[in-house]
């Protein structure tokens, strides 16, 4: 079993997320080599996403941290916040979108 932790996203004063991990649903990058998915599903069952800018060439490092952080991590880690300039994976640049409906 996975341990828990909470994936904090905040891409505006108003606009932050804390995804429980057990929720994320699958981590995949996009074919335009610059972005990285979080795909999960609310309290409520809907699917969500949050869309992370990424360096080039970066997209298989993200993935593959963000992963072992859903599988290992604990408490809150702080994924990305673009209001502070605070990036918890190399390789993240920002946040483009928090889906939330």
């Amino acid at each position: 079993m996975a341990n828990r932790c909470f994936l904090y996203f905040q891409d505006a004063a108003n606009d932050q997320l804390s995804v429980d991990s057990d929720r994320i649903n699958a981590i995949r990058s996009e074919t335009d080599t610059s972005t990285v998915v979080v795909d999960f599903v609310d309290a409520a069952g809907g699917f969500k996403k949050v869309t992370l800018s990424v360096a080039v060439a970066k997209q298989a490092n993200v993935v593959k941290e963000l992963s072992r952080l859903v599988l290992s991590g604990v408490g809150v880690i702080t994924v990305a916040d673009d209001v502070n300039s605070v990036f918890g994976v190399d390789g993240i640049d920002g946040i483009d979108a928090i889906t939330h409906s």
